[in-house]
């Protein structure tokens, strides 16, 4: 999803396999928050749905003021592939170490 030619792919692979991102933290606040609301368990095709919806009644956020500060947070990127697919790419471990490092 999102993907859109061959060239992509690769800022994607780099993305999904990096153990750090440069980024800009939007809502320092909102990172907190998912780092300590995140699932317990490794991340399944279950888990975003699951997860954002404590995240939008912990924090009051919800349309682009949670996904936007969320996805430069993961990806580092204003768009990209659903959220869904996205987490379970990069993974549980790796996801929560990036976002703890924006948050130090």
């Amino acid at each position: 999803h999102n993907i859109n030619n061959f060239a992509e792919i690769k800022t994607w692979f780099e993305i999904v396999t990096s153990d750090t991102l440069k980024t800009k933290v939007e809502n320092i606040d909102l990172i907190k928050i998912a780092i300590e609301m995140a699932p317990q368990e490794e991340f399944t095709n279950d888990s975003w749905n699951i997860w954002i919806d404590h995240l939008k009644t912990r924090s009051g956020l919800k349309g682009k003021e949670l996904f936007h500060p969320l996805r430069l947070a993961f990806t580092g990127l204003d768009k990209g592939p659903d959220f869904e697919s996205l987490i379970v790419l990069i993974g549980r471990e790796k996801l929560l170490n990036r976002l703890k490092l924006l948050v130090k």
